[in-house]
């Protein structure tokens, strides 16, 4: 850690940037070697001392964590030594009260604290799946309404009981579908012809997106 600390800024270059930090006069190769000294001697300690497994798990995952909320290079060393420091905690924790392996149980922790992160960080898979239904619902929307656009005051491809059939939807989906644009103001139902029509604000929106 003091080596780190130590040579924090040099480190830094020589590792993003080796070429640029040789310019400036930075001992790369020497700060390289001291550097993989010092990480191989806490290697042959940590797999002495803990196992394998676990030097392997807190190698990657707290680290594998922190990058994915932050990309400051500090602020990355920070949340990955605190990932580690609440894994530990947890890990050991849960191990005394399963009666299971700490190490196999920090692991677990730490495995799971990627995932979550996989899931739920700004670039997630939650936020890319929510993302993808809200394209695909406004595409479908925006579909409606060009065919709605096109086949102005004809009933067959417009009507209460048939629209459902052109569109290749379901008539829930469908149902649902109109219900919120009629919401938003973009279609009316007329009643007496039994079928649906753009209101001035869908005439808008649609001549808007399809000519501008």
């Amino acid at each position: 850690m003091e080596y780190l600390l130590v040579n924090y800024q040099k480190l830094k270059i020589s590792i993003f940037d080796p070429e640029y930090a040789q310019l400036i006069g930075i001992p790369v190769t020497y700060l390289y070697r001291v550097f993989m000294v010092l990480v191989s001697i806490t290697c042959v300690v940590a797999f002495n001392s803990v196992g394998g497994m676990l030097v392997i798990s807190y190698f990657v995952a707290p680290a594998a964590a922190a990058c994915m909320i932050t990309k400051d290079l500090k602020i990355t060393i920070f949340v990955s030594i605190l990932f580690a420091i609440i894994n530990s905690w947890l890990g050991y924790h849960f191990a005394m009260l399963w009666n299971v392996s700490v190490s196999g149980m920090c692991s677990l922790v730490g495995m799971i604290t990627v995932i979550l992160g996989i899931i739920f960080h700004r670039n997630g898979m939650l936020r890319q799946w929510a993302k993808s239904f809200v394209n695909h619902e406004k595409f479908c929307e925006d579909l409606l309404l060009v065919h709605l656009y096109r086949h102005k005051g004809n009933a067959i491809e417009l009507g209460y009981q048939t629209i459902h059939q052109h569109l290749n939807w379901s008539n829930k989906i469908t149902d649902d579908r109109i219900e919120r644009l009629i919401k938003r103001a973009y279609v009316a139902r007329d009643d007496s012809k039994q079928l649906y029509s753009l209101t001035e604000k869908g005439i808008t929106y649609v001549t808007k997106q399809l000519f501008q």
